[in-house]
Protein backbone atom coordinates (compact mmCIF):
# COMPACT_ATOMS: atom_id res chain seq x y z
CA UNK A 1 0.00 0.00 0.00
CA UNK A 2 2.51 2.29 -0.77
CA UNK A 3 1.86 5.69 -1.59
CA UNK A 4 -1.86 5.83 -0.65
CA UNK A 5 -1.31 8.27 1.82
CA UNK A 6 -3.19 8.39 5.19
CA UNK A 7 -5.68 6.11 6.22
CA UNK A 8 -9.30 7.62 7.44
CA UNK A 9 -10.73 6.00 9.76
CA UNK A 10 -14.59 5.35 9.35
CA UNK A 11 -15.23 8.03 12.37
CA UNK A 12 -13.36 10.43 10.65
CA UNK A 13 -14.83 10.12 7.32
CA UNK A 14 -17.94 10.44 9.50
CA UNK A 15 -16.61 13.59 11.18
CA UNK A 16 -15.47 15.33 7.64
CA UNK A 17 -19.14 14.44 5.78
CA UNK A 18 -20.77 16.22 9.06
CA UNK A 19 -18.63 19.70 8.95
CA UNK A 20 -19.14 19.42 5.29
CA UNK A 21 -23.17 19.49 5.60
CA UNK A 22 -23.26 22.14 8.32
CA UNK A 23 -21.32 24.25 6.20
CA UNK A 24 -23.39 23.54 3.23
CA UNK A 25 -26.85 24.01 5.32
CA UNK A 26 -25.06 27.45 6.81
CA UNK A 27 -24.13 28.99 3.37
CA UNK A 28 -27.82 27.23 1.69
CA UNK A 29 -29.97 28.97 4.42
CA UNK A 30 -28.02 32.20 4.36
CA UNK A 31 -28.59 32.54 0.68
CA UNK A 32 -32.73 31.84 1.14
CA UNK A 33 -33.15 34.52 4.43
CA UNK A 34 -34.32 37.62 4.16
CA UNK A 35 -31.83 40.90 4.36
CA UNK A 36 -33.13 42.02 7.29
CA UNK A 37 -34.56 45.86 7.35
CA UNK A 38 -32.30 48.39 8.77
CA UNK A 39 -34.50 50.09 11.60
CA UNK A 40 -34.99 53.61 13.67
CA UNK A 41 -35.28 53.65 17.06
CA UNK A 42 -36.22 56.85 18.96
CA UNK A 43 -37.71 57.71 22.67
CA UNK A 44 -40.64 60.25 21.80
CA UNK A 45 -42.86 62.14 24.37
CA UNK A 46 -46.32 62.43 23.69
CA UNK A 47 -47.80 64.95 25.75
CA UNK A 48 -51.51 63.49 27.17
CA UNK A 49 -53.68 65.16 29.81
CA UNK A 50 -52.83 67.82 32.53
CA UNK A 51 -53.66 66.63 36.46
CA UNK A 52 -55.80 69.38 37.55
CA UNK A 53 -54.94 67.89 41.30
CA UNK A 54 -51.50 68.79 40.65
CA UNK A 55 -52.01 72.15 39.51
CA UNK A 56 -52.33 71.76 35.78
CA UNK A 57 -49.18 69.75 35.55
CA UNK A 58 -48.87 68.65 31.94
CA UNK A 59 -48.93 64.32 31.79
CA UNK A 60 -46.49 62.88 29.37
CA UNK A 61 -45.78 59.32 27.95
CA UNK A 62 -42.48 58.13 26.90
CA UNK A 63 -43.10 56.03 23.75
CA UNK A 64 -40.76 53.22 21.48
CA UNK A 65 -40.95 54.44 18.24
CA UNK A 66 -39.39 51.57 16.23
CA UNK A 67 -39.67 52.26 12.00
CA UNK A 68 -38.28 50.68 9.32
CA UNK A 69 -35.13 53.10 8.30
CA UNK A 70 -35.06 54.27 4.36
CA UNK A 71 -38.54 53.40 3.28
CA UNK A 72 -42.17 54.56 3.64
CA UNK A 73 -43.74 53.60 6.96
CA UNK A 74 -46.81 51.96 5.74
CA UNK A 75 -48.89 50.63 8.76
CA UNK A 76 -47.58 51.56 12.59
CA UNK A 77 -48.77 48.79 15.49
CA UNK A 78 -49.35 50.84 18.12
CA UNK A 79 -48.59 48.50 21.10
CA UNK A 80 -50.17 48.31 24.22
CA UNK A 81 -47.85 46.57 27.05
CA UNK A 82 -48.89 44.16 29.42
CA UNK A 83 -48.23 43.74 32.54
CA UNK A 84 -48.16 46.63 35.11
CA UNK A 85 -47.89 48.99 31.48
CA UNK A 86 -44.24 49.80 32.33
CA UNK A 87 -41.48 49.44 30.44
CA UNK A 88 -38.91 50.66 31.76
CA UNK A 89 -37.92 52.98 28.76
CA UNK A 90 -34.51 54.84 29.26
CA UNK A 91 -31.20 55.80 27.25
CA UNK A 92 -27.43 55.22 27.80
CA UNK A 93 -24.49 55.98 26.42
CA UNK A 94 -26.97 56.92 23.20
CA UNK A 95 -28.22 53.55 23.56
CA UNK A 96 -32.25 52.69 23.76
CA UNK A 97 -33.18 50.49 26.67
CA UNK A 98 -36.04 48.74 28.06
CA UNK A 99 -37.21 45.62 29.66
CA UNK A 100 -39.52 44.25 27.19
CA UNK A 101 -37.51 42.73 25.16
CA UNK A 102 -39.51 39.19 25.57
CA UNK A 103 -42.54 41.04 24.49
CA UNK A 104 -43.43 39.30 21.00
CA UNK A 105 -43.84 42.18 18.86
CA UNK A 106 -40.92 44.02 20.02
CA UNK A 107 -39.20 39.95 18.84
CA UNK A 108 -40.47 40.62 15.49
CA UNK A 109 -40.13 44.37 14.71
CA UNK A 110 -37.74 42.78 12.35
CA UNK A 111 -40.62 41.03 9.95
CA UNK A 112 -42.90 44.57 10.69
CA UNK A 113 -40.13 46.46 9.07
CA UNK A 114 -39.77 43.78 6.15
CA UNK A 115 -42.91 44.80 5.36
CA UNK A 116 -43.01 48.79 5.69
CA UNK A 117 -44.25 48.31 9.04
CA UNK A 118 -43.22 50.40 12.40
CA UNK A 119 -44.83 49.73 16.12
CA UNK A 120 -45.03 52.46 18.73
CA UNK A 121 -45.10 51.45 22.44
CA UNK A 122 -45.58 53.62 25.09
CA UNK A 123 -44.39 53.26 28.70
CA UNK A 124 -46.26 54.13 31.85
CA UNK A 125 -47.50 58.51 32.31
CA UNK A 126 -45.46 60.39 34.30
CA UNK A 127 -48.37 60.60 37.02
CA UNK A 128 -47.98 56.09 37.49
CA UNK A 129 -44.18 55.94 37.08
CA UNK A 130 -44.86 52.58 39.27
CA UNK A 131 -47.03 51.13 36.51
CA UNK A 132 -50.87 50.35 36.77
CA UNK A 133 -53.42 48.00 37.52
CA UNK A 134 -56.49 46.51 35.38
CA UNK A 135 -58.64 48.90 37.04
CA UNK A 136 -56.54 51.66 35.52
CA UNK A 137 -56.98 50.28 32.25
CA UNK A 138 -60.50 50.87 31.78
CA UNK A 139 -60.25 54.73 33.06
CA UNK A 140 -60.88 57.70 30.85
CA UNK A 141 -57.24 58.96 32.03
CA UNK A 142 -55.82 55.56 29.98
CA UNK A 143 -58.25 56.04 27.32
CA UNK A 144 -56.85 59.64 26.80
CA UNK A 145 -53.40 58.73 26.99
CA UNK A 146 -53.84 55.93 24.40
CA UNK A 147 -55.79 58.67 22.14
CA UNK A 148 -53.02 61.34 22.59
CA UNK A 149 -50.37 58.91 21.19
CA UNK A 150 -52.35 57.85 18.37
CA UNK A 151 -52.92 61.50 17.49
CA UNK A 152 -49.18 61.39 17.61
CA UNK A 153 -48.93 58.84 15.08
CA UNK A 154 -51.13 60.27 12.73
CA UNK A 155 -49.12 63.53 12.85
CA UNK A 156 -45.58 61.80 12.13
CA UNK A 157 -47.06 59.39 9.83
CA UNK A 158 -49.95 60.63 8.37
CA UNK A 159 -50.46 58.49 4.99
CA UNK A 160 -49.40 55.16 7.49
CA UNK A 161 -52.84 52.94 9.01
CA UNK A 162 -52.08 52.90 12.41
CA UNK A 163 -53.57 49.81 14.10
CA UNK A 164 -54.15 48.68 17.51
CA UNK A 165 -52.04 45.94 19.25
CA UNK A 166 -51.95 44.07 22.07
CA UNK A 167 -50.88 41.03 24.27
CA UNK A 168 -51.98 40.02 27.84
CA UNK A 169 -53.65 42.67 29.98
CA UNK A 170 -52.49 45.34 27.15
CA UNK A 171 -55.40 44.00 25.19
CA UNK A 172 -57.97 45.36 28.54
CA UNK A 173 -56.77 48.69 27.58
CA UNK A 174 -57.48 48.40 23.69
CA UNK A 175 -60.47 47.08 23.89
CA UNK A 176 -61.40 49.78 26.74
CA UNK A 177 -60.14 52.47 24.77
CA UNK A 178 -61.58 50.68 21.32
CA UNK A 179 -65.03 51.16 23.20
CA UNK A 180 -64.19 54.69 24.52
CA UNK A 181 -63.05 56.05 21.58
CA UNK A 182 -64.88 54.74 18.99
CA UNK A 183 -64.51 56.09 15.43
CA UNK A 184 -61.85 58.30 16.42
CA UNK A 185 -59.77 55.27 17.13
Amino acid sequence: FEGTGPVMLPGEIMKKKFFRYCVFTLIFFSLLSPVFAVAKQEVITVASRYDISDGGKEITLPCLLDIPAGREVTAVLLVIPRGNGRINLRTKDGRILHDVNNDPFIRNTALFHEHSMGLAMPDVPSDRVKGFGIAYRKTREHAADIAAVLKDLRDRFPKAKIYLAASGGGGVSALFAAGTLGRDL
